[in-house]
């Protein structure tokens, strides 16, 4: 018990004069999204450096997944997504047979729907904050994107 008390007594002196004091943020999912390391002199904050794990713009909205079937470009944004999401289809003949699918983290489907137009928005914002699978049939070929609900 003595032993842990010395302990604890010299880690708390040790990260009291280390000067800095490392805090990170996390999304609904408990991704790491922020890391900020607060630099201290003297008991105030002297400057603060900050990290973000998304892009350069510090802006976790403008998210999107980029992908190729073949000559194919499919687009989909925001991710995370808060209510809507943004899906579009370029490059594609005008009798390319589209379809998703939707499903939760546990494999069940909430949500299937053909499509029209090269570009669709899926509502979520009925859904509750968690990780889905959205599945896009394209010309039955099979791609599959993490969706993270916040």
């Amino acid at each position: 018990m003595k032993r842990h008390f010395l302990i604890f007594i010299f880690c708390s002196f040790f990260i009291e004069f280390s000067g800095q004091i490392v805090d990170y943020n996390y999304d609904a999912c408990g991704n790491r999204i922020l890391r900020q390391i607060i630099i201290l002199q003297t008991n105030t904050v002297d400057t603060t450096l900050t990290e973000n794990y998304f892009n350069d713009k510090k802006d976790t909205n403008n998210v999107a997944i980029e992908d190729f079937l073949g000559k194919i470009k499919i687009k989909i944004y925001p991710n995370p997504v808060n209510n809507s999401l943004r899906v579009t289809i370029e490059n594609c003949e005008k009798e390319t047979n589209i379809l998703f699918k939707l499903y939760d983290y546990n494999g069940k489907q909430i949500k299937q729907e053909p499509v029209h137009n090269k570009e669709f928005y899926i509502d979520f914002l009925n859904f509750p904050n968690g990780n889905y699978i959205l599945v896009l049939y394209i010309n039955n070929e099979k791609r599959e994107y993490k969706i993270i609900k916040i």
